[in-house]
């Protein structure tokens, strides 16, 4: 992964504050020097001041919560080992369980959100209005086509984590794996469910925020799980 990959995944940390002296200096350098990636951070600032006209809290679902939950207990003797204990690793740094609940928590607060804006449409009542005559040129971006570049770079270091890990695969014990593909398929189903919304309903600014915290999810996993894995 080159400088500009490095920079562009970094986006959304700079905007939330979130970076160390070196890297915020780091990333602010590129972004002077980089078209691209100043398009991206407007983009991104545009859709923080929108987000904050968003509800402070939702709450999930009861039994949306009791099944991921389930997940995140300990294994049973009979059921799938954890995975910090299937690598017999003592006290690593990088515990995979915390990106997985990180995972878990996008989750819930994807299908809670997906589901009121889905309510929220169908008890909206149906207003007539006149035909678009704006031209596709004088129409602003979405919140969607702002959000495409980001993605792209999302699925690009995706694709390379996922070749690594297909890679040290063979060095993963089969408890290890179970529970690596359970916790993915999770994030997956969540990217879907909330691709089929965007097809209904494009113009969301919610949704790409949720998309983008789901794809931060399964990198954040993808690196947990290869980082302890070099460390055994």
């Amino acid at each position: 992964m080159n400088d500009h990959d490095q920079a562009r995944l970094l986006l959304n940390e700079l905007i939330d504050g979130e970076l160390d002296a070196e890297q915020r200096q780091m990333v602010e350098a590129h972004v002077e020097n980089c078209a691209s990636c100043t398009d991206e951070v407007e983009a991104l600032l545009v859709l923080q001041a929108r987000v904050g006209e968003l509800p402070g809290e939702i709450m999930p679902p009861r039994d949306l919560w009791n099944d991921i939950s389930e997940r995140l207990q300990p294994a049973s003797p009979s059921g799938v080992i954890p995975l910090r204990r299937a690598v017999r690793t003592p006290r690593p740094r990088w515990h995979v369980w915390t990106a997985m609940a990180a995972a878990a928590s996008v989750l819930i607060a994807l299908s809670s959100a997906v589901t009121m804006q889905l309510l929220s449409r169908q008890d909206a009542p149906v207003v007539a209005t006149a035909p678009d005559r704006v031209s596709p040129e004088q129409r602003p971006q979405t919140a969607m086509a702002a959000f495409e570049p980001m993605q792209r770079e999302y699925l690009g270091t995706l694709a390379e984590l996922e070749a690594e890990l297909q890679a040290r695969r063979g060095s993963l014990s089969p408890q290890s794996v179970a529970v690596i593909e359970e916790n993915l398929q999770i994030i997956d189903q969540a990217i879907i469910e909330i691709r089929e919304a965007l097809r209904t309903d494009s113009s969301s600014v919610e949704l790409p925020l949720l998309l983008s915290g789901v794809y931060r999810a399964k990198v954040d996993l993808l690196e947990s799980v290869l980082r302890l894995n070099a460390q055994t």
